[in-house]
C-alpha cells in the first residue's frame, strides 16, 4: 500500500554537497583568473588576426614598408600589452597580504612577505619576462638614488642591478630570496639625507639610523595570470612614494588600477588620507577611473559577541565612513579580509572565503578594470590596422570604379565600325593630362604638407627642451633661496606648455593644409571621400598641464622647503623632466604617424590614377582590332575587375574579424 521504505543515502548526500560546494570555491577563487585567460585567448586571436591580415596584404602586393612596418609595431604591442594593478598603502596595512591572496593562493603559501611589522621596504614590480623567459629577482641599490637616472632609465641596463635567479623546484630558496625585499641597512644621518631618504628623529639611535638595503625590486615570475599579461606594482608606505616621485608621476598613472589598501580596526588615519590626497588621487591622469580604496582586515570588526547582521552593520558603516573620508562614491569601498581569504583559498573552506568578501573585490577587478583595459587595446589596434585596411580598399574601389568606365566604353566601341583612331587619341592624350596634372598638385601637395610638418616638428624639438633643461638646470644650482629655485621650476614649465600651445596652433593649420589638399582631390581627381583622423594635440597638452600641477604642487609643499637644495634639483629633474622629454618625444611620434596615414591615400589615389592610365593606353591604343581581339579585352577588363572585387571582400572580412573582436 504505501511502497518499499528508501533509506536515505546520507553519505551519498554529503559527498554531493562536498562536491558542489568545492566547485562553487573553484568557480568563485578562479574568477580574475578565468577572465585573466579569456582576456589572453582573446589577445591571441587578435593578434592571428593582425598576423594574416600581414600576410594577405604581401601576397596579394598591396603591402609597403611602411604598412608592414604599422602592422608589426601593433603586433609587437598586443604581445608586450600588460595589465598593471597597483597597490598603495602605509605600512601594516595588509597590502601584500591582500597580493598573496588574489593572485598567488595557488602556490598554498605567501609569495610576498607579509609577517607583523614593516615588509615590503622598497617598490618592487611583479611581471613575467617573456623576452628572456626566466625567473629571477632583480634588486636596485639604494645608493643609485646619488645618481640622475630614474628608474626606467635603469631597467634598460642589468649590469646596475643585482640579480638572483628563482629556483621554482625549490620553495625554500624563493621564499629565501623573497625576504630580500624586507632587508634593511643603518647608515649615519649624515648619509641617509644625503640619499634624499627622510629621517625620523624617534629612530636615530647612536647617530644611525635604518634605511632600505634596495630602492627598487623587478621580480619576473611564471605564474599564469602574470604569463597572460598580468603586472603587480607593489609600492609601501607615504614615504616611498614621497621620496621617489617617479612612482607617481609615471608608474601609478599607467596603471589600469590603483588599490589604496586601508586598515578596518583604524579607519582612515591622517598618513592614510595625506597618502591619498598628495601621491593617489592627484596623480590619476584618468580621474578617479580604476582607484579602488580596499578596507582590509575586517575580522578585527568580528565580534562573537554580536549577530552577524550586527557585524555586518557595523562592516557597512565604517566603508560609509572611509567613502566620506576620502570623497569617494560608497561603492569604490570594498571590504576584505586578506589574511582569512588566503587560509580560506588554501583549505578551502566556502564559508571563511564568503566572509572574507574577497570575491567581491576580485569580481571588480574582473568585470570593471579587465574589460576596460580590453576594450581600450581593442580600439587601438582597430583604429590603426582599420585605417590601414579602409585606405587599401578605397584604392581597390577607385580601380573597380575606373574598369567599369573602360568597360563600358569598349562596349560601346565595340558596337562601331567606323575608325576612331582620332577618338581614341583624344581620349588616351585626356587621360594623359588628367593623371599628369594630379601627380603635380599631389606632389606639390605633399611637399607642402611635408613642410608644415616639419615646421610643427621644429617646435615640439627635443633639442629645444634638451636647451630648456639644461638652463633650469642651471639656474636652479646658483638660486640661493627656495623662491628662486620655486620660480625656475615655474619658468620651466611656463617654457614647456608655451612650446606645447605654439605646436598645437601650428599642427591646427596644418590639419586646415591636409584638408584642403584632400578636398581639392575630391573635387579634381576623383579621390574617394576619406576622412582626415583627428591630430589629438589635447592629450598630449593635457599631459604637460598634468605634469604641470603636479610640479606647481610639489613646489609649494613642505617638502621643497625642508629639502636639501642639491636633493631638490635632482628630485625635481628625475620625476619630472625626464617625463616632460617623454611627452615632447611621443607628440612627435603621434606627428609623424599622423602625417604618414594621411598622405598615405593621396600616394595611392596617384598610384591607382597611373595604373589606369597605362590600362587605357594597353586598351584603347588597339581598338582597331577585330571584335574577336575586342572580346578578349572585354574578359580581361571584367577579370581584372572581378579580382579587385573579390580583393575588397576578403578585405572586408578581416576588417570584419577586427570590428567583431569588440570585448563584450
Amino acid at each position: 500500500m504505501f511502497g518499499p521504505i528508501i533509506k536515505p543515502d546520507c553519505n551519498r548526500a554529503l559527498t554531493m554537497a562536498a562536491t558542489a560546494q568545492e566547485l562553487d570555491t573553484n568557480r568563485r577563487v578562479n574568477h580574475f583568473s578565468r577572465q585573466m585567460h579569456v582576456y589572453d585567448e582573446w589577445r591571441q586571436s587578435l593578434l592571428s588576426t593582425l598576423s594574416d591580415t600581414r600576410q594577405w596584404l604581401d601576397q596579394n602586393k598591396l603591402s609597403s614598408a611602411e604598412l608592414d612596418l604599422r602592422i608589426y609595431e601593433n603586433c609587437e604591442s598586443l604581445k608586450s600589452d600588460k595589465l598593471t594593478i597597483a597597490f598603495a598603502a602605509e605600512f601594516s596595512r595588509g597590502k601584500s597580504e591582500l597580493i598573496n591572496a588574489i593572485f598567488f593562493a595557488d602556490y598554498q603559501r605567501r609569495l610576498l612577505p607579509s609577517d607583523v611589522g614593516r615588509t615590503t621596504m622598497c617598490p618592487t614590480e611583479l611581471f613575467y619576462d617573456h623576452e628572456l623567459d626566466s625567473t629571477y629577482i632583480q634588486l636596485l641599490p639604494i645608493e643609485t638614488r646619488n645618481e640622475d637616472l630614474s628608474i626606467e632609465e635603469y631597467t634598460h641596463n642589468r649590469d646596475y642591478w643585482h640579480i638572483i635567479e628563482l629556483h621554482m623546484q625549490s620553495p625554500d630558496q624563493m621564499a629565501e630570496a623573497l625576504q630580500e625585499l624586507i632587508k634593511v641597512k643603518k647608515v649615519s644621518v649624515d648619509e641617509a639625507k644625503a640619499l634624499g631618504l627622510p629621517v625620523d628623529e624617534d629612530c636615530i639611535e647612536d647617530g644611525m639610523v635604518e634605511i632600505p638595503l634596495w630602492r627598487h625590486a623587478r621580480i619576473s615570475f611564471p605564474h599564469p595570470l602574470l604569463k597572460q599579461g598580468l603586472a603587480i606594482l607593489d609600492t609601501p608606505g607615504l614615504n616611498a612614494l614621497g621620496t621617489e616621485p617617479e612612482l607617481t608621476v609615471s608608474m601609478l598613472p599607467k596603471a589600469e588600477a590603483v588599490l589604496f589598501v586601508l586598515a578596518a580596526d583604524t579607519g582612515v588615519t591622517r598618513s592614510d588620507l595625506e597618502m591619498w590626497r598628495e601621491h593617489i588621487t592627484s596623480y590619476r591622469k584618468n580621474g578617479n577611473d580604476g582607484l579602488i580604496a580596499v578596507l582590509n582586515k575586517i575580522d578585527t570588526l568580528w565580534d562573537e559577541m554580536k549577530s552577524p547582521e550586527a557585524v555586518e552593520k557595523t562592516i557597512e558603516g565604517q566603508c560609509k565612513a572611509t567613502a566620506h573620508a576620502l570623497g569617494i562614491e560608497e561603492s569604490r569601498v570594498l571590504p576584505v579580509s586578506a589574511q582569512k581569504a588566503l587560509l580560506a583559498k588554501v583549505k578551502q573552506d566556502q564559508s571563511l572565503l564568503e566572509s572574507s568578501k574577497i570575491t567581491g573585490l576580485e569580481d571588480y577587478l574582473a568585470n570593471e578594470i579587465l574589460p576596460s583595459k580590453q576594450n581600450i587595446l581593442w580600439q587601438k589596434v582597430v583604429s590603426d590596422t582599420g585605417t590601414i585596411l579602409d585606405d587599401v580598399a578605397t584604392a581597390k574601389h577607385t580601380q573597380i570604379h575606373y574598369l567599369t568606365r573602360q568597360s563600358q566604353e569598349l562596349h560601346s566601341l565595340s558596337r562601331k565600325n567606323t575608325e576612331l583612331s582620332q577618338q581614341v587619341a583624344q581620349k588616351i592624350q585626356t587621360t594623359k593630362e588628367r593623371y599628369h596634372s594630379c601627380m603635380t598638385y599631389s606632389e606639390t601637395g605633399k611637399t607642402k604638407l611635408n613642410q608644415q610638418a616639419k615646421l610643427v616638428r621644429d617646435t615640439i624639438n627635443l633639442d629645444a627642451i634638451d636647451y630648456a633643461v639644461a638652463r633650469t638646470r642651471k639656474n636652479m644650482s646658483s638660486a640661493l633661496t627656495t623662491r628662486g629655485l620655486r620660480q625656475q621650476i615655474s619658468i620651466f614649465f611656463d617654457s614647456v606648455r608655451d612650446t606645447m600651445q605654439v605646436g598645437s596652433s601650428q599642427s591646427d593649420k596644418m590639419v586646415e593644409s591636409f584638408e584642403a589638399v584632400y578636398a581639392r582631390m575630391k573635387k579634381d581627381y576623383g579621390l574617394a571621400d576619406t576622412k582626415l583622423k583627428p591630430l589629438n594635440m589635447v592629450k598630449r597638452r593635457s599631459e604637460i598641464d598634468r605634469l604641470y600641477l603636479q610640479g606647481t604642487q610639489w613646489r609649494d609643499s613642505a617638502d621643497l622647503t625642508m629639502t636639501e637644495q642639491t636633493l631638490v634639483i635632482k628630485k625635481f629633474f628625475i620625476s619630472m623632466v625626464s617625463h616632460v622629454r617623454g611627452v615632447f618625444h611621443d607628440t612627435r611620434e603621434d606627428i609623424d604617424k599622423w602625417v604618414q596615414e594621411s598622405l598615405r591615400p593621396i600616394t595611392m589615389h596617384a598610384d591607382e590614377m597611373r595604373q589606369n592610365m597605362e590600362r587605357n593606353i594597353e586598351i584603347f591604343a588597339k581598338v582597331s582590332d577585330s571584335r574577336t581581339s575586342m572580346r578578349d579585352k572585354l574578359s580581361i577588363l571584367e577579370a581584372k575587375q572581378n579580382d579587385a572585387e573579390n580583393m575588397v571582400a576578403a578585405i572586408s572580412a578581416l576588417k570584419n574579424r577586427l570590428t567583431q573582436a569588440k570585448p563584450l
